[in-house]
Formats: structure tokens, C-alpha cells, sequence
């Protein structure tokens, strides 16, 4: 219930500002998604922090890089995970965590769950989430509470979300969707309802839980979409109070769109477009039929955003005119956590309108105006791409391949093999044979299974 959200979030926070957390204090938070993770991230927002998600699932090369560039005052874990991650030597010798909180140790129940002060300005850090990296490490978005708010309210506003919204939470938390998936239906007395990836990676029991439990927002990346189309007969009577399917993560065909406006002609479909730097969803395209169209437009700018499309000399391109999307205002995120040369490089004041919050990120995505004022997106300019929603600097990879013994050189690729299932494929250069199955094994000690090419 909300009284119970709202009292043991409050005794969190008060223990952690017992720890010192207060405002730009980061607190890992390294849990499955649960409602303990909703209860631990209010408490560190209560306490005035900011919080940095971590995966369970990370190898440990991974999970120690980010708390070694995030360097958080308090972990927030449970004993289990950190028994199972090299038997508790691996974070305990990490000198840059000073408290570690176990939830199943519950130490805040001796304090108060009364109402706690806020001490935070709209200006303050709300979340750390890191995201691939082209020199070989991931790097930290540094994302406001200004930001973070005016996400959830456009959102509440464009999807009509009120008290009696049920969102389904199915994304990582390590994915910045995620963060409006746990808490927008909170802002306006509705429910939440998490989806733990064991039943998100069954098609046919999600689909079923989605219906039972009368979700009516649900959002997912458009090859789960593909899935999900080919597992709707679990689904006879239609998916019966579900109101919008958002659509995020990379481009999604119109043929997907097309078939699921043929079998679920009731329920919207909203097409989100939108980096981490930027709070998330920068535009929006939302259908209630398939658009005559070959290609499905990313939309038009959210509150309080300004997009801009630009030519290679900084000027706004024309209707029609092919160039890089910029975005401002007050969704731009602070930069990168601890990296200076990045962030001045993609992030600048607006060169284009003189407003109070001015702030401008360079997305590296090609798109242009239609004579309607809608925004279609072109591709990327550099190495980057999202397979299954999650963003991968393939620099990264060819990074860590180069680490292994044997290998001169490195490069991935991204192939199609369908219209919604991509995947990669990564080529190499060796003075000798080398063992696919034992540079497999090396990745996964450095990276996240996603970011482990399919083919070499």
C-alpha cells in the first residue's frame, strides 16, 4: 500500500542520512527488481542522494569498474548477492564503499516513519545510470530531478495515466525506462507492477499475467514486440484493459505495427525516441491505426524540450533536410560522471534559443522535419546502436577482444536477420588459432551478456 511504501522508505532515508548521504551523495543500489528496490530508491531520494543501478547478473570485472568511477558511499544489496559474487572479496576490497546496507538485515526498522524533510533542490543528482562507453568503459548519465520530473508528467499527461493506471515494470533497471515504469503510476495514485525477468522472458506467461492483472501501459523493445505477436493466441479475448503500447529502444518496423493494429485494433501504440543524457523520452508518436507510411516517425518534442536538426557547420537544417538531432532544455542531463572531455563534447549551452535552462546534447542521430512538424530518424552517425533496447558502442567490445591473448585486431558488426532481431557479429585478426569458446568466457567476465557478439 502507499502508507507502507511511504513509512519504510522514510526509515531507510533517515538511516542513510545517519550514513551521510545527502544531496549529490550516490548510493549503489545492487538488487533484482523487487519492491525492495522501489522502497530502497525513495529512501535515497528522500534522503536527498542519488542513486546508481546495478545488475546483479554484471560480472564482476563490470560491476567493480562502475563502483570504482561511481564511487558511492553506501551499497545496498543483500548478503546472498554478495556471497555469490566471489564469495564477498570482490566488493568488500573495494575502499570506496564506506557502508554496505543488507535489506534482509532491516536495520531502519528502529527508526521513524513519520514525514521526513525533503532537502533537495530540482537542480540536485536523482540517478547515475551508466551506459556503454566507445574507449572501452561504460560511463555514468548524470540525470536531474528536474529532468526525471518533467519525463513523468509528460508522460502521465500523454498517456492519460490517473489512479486507476496499472504500469508494468519489464525493464532493467540498468535501462533508464525503467525508472518512469516503477514510478509514474505512483505520481498519480495508480499501481506498479513488476514483472521479475524470469516471467518477462516467457512470453506466454507475461502475456497472461499482463491480462489477469489488467495492466493498461505496457512498453517494450520492438523485438519483444515481435514475440509477443507470435505468442497472442495465449491471449483469445484480446489483451482486454491494456490502453497504450509504447515502443522504445531502437527503430521499430511498420510491419510490426501494421500486424499489431490487425490484432489489437483497440489499444494505442506510441512510438519513444530518446536518450539517457536527456531524461529518457524526448518525442513521442502516438497511433490508434497504422499510418500510411513506410517508415514509422519518431514524433513530436515532449514539454518543455526543443529539438533541432543540424547541418555539419551548426546550422538548422531546412524541412526535409537530412541532419543530427539536437535536444535542449530542461530533460538535459548534468554530463558524464567523472569525464569532463565527454561531456564537452556532447553536451553545450543552446546555440539556437535563449532560455533559462540552457543546456543542449548532441545525440549523434541522424533524423529531419516532415512539412507537419513530425521527426523521422535516419540512423546513427558513429558506432553506436541498441539491440534489444540496449544501447552498445561496439568500440567497447572490440576493446575488451583486444585484451585477449592472441588477438591483433578487432572489429563488430551489427547484422539484420529479421525485421525486428538484430544481432552482432564480430571479426578478428590472430597471430594463432584461437579458442571461440574461451574468448566467449573472457567477455562475459567483462561484459554484460548483451554486449556478447553472437557470431565470431
Amino acid at each position: 500500500t502507499y502508507l507502507e511504501l511511504y513509512e519504510k522508505s522514510n526509515k531507510l532515508a533517515r538511516y542513510l542520512r545517519d550514513l551521510g548521504v545527502t544531496r549529490d551523495v550516490l548510493v549503489g543500489v545492487l538488487l533484482e527488481r523487487s519492491i525492495t528496490m522501489v522502497v530502497s530508491i525513495l529512501a535515497v531520494w528522500k534522503a536527498g542522494g542519488a542513486y546508481v543501478p546495478i545488475h546483479t547478473k554484471y560480472p564482476e570485472e563490470r560491476i567493480n569498474t562502475i563502483l570504482r568511477d561511481a564511487r558511492p558511499l553506501v551499497l545496498i544489496t543483500k548478503r546472498e548477492i554478495i556471497d555469490w559474487k566471489n564469495e564477498g572479496k570482490y566488493f568488500l576490497n573495494e575502499s570506496t564503499i564506506r557502508h554496505f546496507i543488507f535489506c534482509e538485515d532491516d536495520i531502519s526498522y528502529k527508526y521513524s516513519g513519520k514525514k521526513i524533510d525533503y532537502i533537495n533542490n530540482m537542480s540536485d543528482l536523482c540517478y547515475v545510470i551508466y551506459t556503454s562507453g566507445s574507449e572501452g568503459m561504460p560511463k555514468g548519465v548524470m540525470i536531474e530531478h528536474l529532468g526525471m520530473t518533467n519525463h513523468m508528467l509528460a508522460m502521465a499527461s500523454e498517456l492519460n495515466l490517473d489512479h486507476e493506471s496499472i504500469v508494468a515494470q519489464n525493464a532493467s533497471h540498468c535501462f533508464d525506462i525503467s525508472v518512469w515504469q516503477f514510478f509514474n503510476a505512483l505520481i498519480v495514485g495508480g499501481q506498479t507492477n513488476i514483472y521479475a525477468d524470469k516471467i518477462a522472458l516467457r512470453p506466454k506467461k507475461f502475456l497472461g499475467d499482463i491480462v489477469s492483472e489488467g495492466v493498461n501501459v505496457l512498453q517494450v523493445v520492438p523485438s519483444y514486440l515481435s514475440v509477443i505477436l507470435d505468442n497472442c493466441n495465449v491471449i483469445p479475448d484480446g489483451i482486454k484493459n491494456l490502453k497504450y503500447l509504447v515502443v522504445t529502444g531502437e527503430k521499430v518496423p511498420f510491419q510490426l505495427v501494421e500486424k499489431w493494429f490487425q490484432r489489437f485494433p483497440e489499444v494505442k501504440v506510441v512510438n519513444a525516441y530518446g536518450p539517457a543524457e536527456v531524461s529518457d523520452d524526448v518525442t513521442l508518436y502516438i497511433m490508434d491505426k497504422a499510418p500510411d507510411v513506410n517508415q514509422i516517425p519518431i514524433g513530436k518534442p515532449i514539454q518543455n524540450l526543443n529539438v533541432y536538426i543540424v547541418d555539419e557547420n551548426m546550422k538548422l537544417c531546412e524541412i526535409g533536410e537530412k541532419g543530427e538531432i539536437y535536444v535542449s532544455g530542461i530533460g538535459v542531463g548534468r554530463g558524464y560522471l567523472n569525464d569532463p572531455v565527454k561531456t564537452e563534447a556532447s553536451f553545450m549551452k543552446d546555440l539556437f534559443k535563449n532560455i533559462e535552462f540552457n543546456r543542449m546534447y548532441k545525440t549523434g542521430d541522424y533524423g529531419y522535419w516532415t512539412e507537419e512538424g513530425i521527426l523521422e530518424y535516419s540512423g546513427r552517425i558513429d558506432n553506436m546502436f541498441k539491440i534489444r533496447g540496449f544501447r552498445i558502442e561496439l568500440e567497447e567490445i572490440e576493446s575488451a577482444m583486444l585484451m585477449f591473448k592472441g588477438i591483433k585486431g578487432a572489429a563488430v558488426s551489427v547484422r539484420e536477420e529479421s525485421l525486428s532481431e538484430t544481432y552482432m557479429c564480430a571479426y578478428f585478426t590472430s597471430e594463432n588459432e584461437i579458442d571461440i569458446n574461451s574468448l566467449r568466457e573472457f567477455l562475459s567476465r567483462r561484459l554484460p551478456d548483451y554486449m556478447i557478439p553472437r557470431h565470431f
